[in-house]
């Protein structure tokens, strides 16, 4: 019953969909900007397996455990080859955190330095920026919450040479 506690308190109050679902998935905070600003022509590199099932967009998941099609572990230290590998798939945007993750979970540092290594150079911007809220735990709000910045950015030239 306690793990049902978040659906009956949607069920029975005036809490809107919107609300519900970013208090209760995980990095939610972007998904109503990326289906509001992108469209079927763009394609979204994300991390976050749960947002799959939000986005109305085509979305490229990703992660850094042996995913083989876009390399995301820095043990590799080749953005020239992550843009190269980006551009195959199609991806316009990146979902990222934008910083290196700080935090007791691994958020996507790789991504991050990665994404930041594409706006330093040039090939990619910041086009949003959001708080994710780190929720200790989605039934028990024991512990406060931790936030961290986490951006789309749009590549804006595909051909970038890194």
């Amino acid at each position: 019953a306690l793990f049902g506690m978040n659906f009956a308190r949607f069920v029975v109050s005036d809490e809107k969909r919107e609300q519900f679902l970013t208090r209760t998935v995980a990095a939610y905070e972007p998904v109503p900007w990326i289906n509001a600003n992108l469209s079927s022509k763009d394609k979204i590199l994300i991390i976050n397996r749960q947002l799959t099932y939000h986005i109305d967009i085509p979305v490229l998941m990703a992660n850094g455990l042996g995913y083989a099609i876009v390399a995301l572990r820095m043990t590799t230290q080749d953005p020239p080859r992550f843009l190269s590998q980006l551009r195959d798939q199609g991806v316009t945007h990146l979902l990222s955190p934008l910083r290196p993750a700080r935090l007791e979970a691994d958020l996507g540092g790789d991504l991050g330095k990665f994404a930041q290594s594409l706006v330093s150079a040039g090939c990619a911007k910041i086009v949003s920026k959001f708080d994710i809220a780190v929720r200790p735990s989605r039934t028990l709000s024991t512990k406060p919450e931790i936030t961290y910045p986490m951006g789309v950015i749009a590549i804006i030239d595909p051909s970038c040479p890194l």
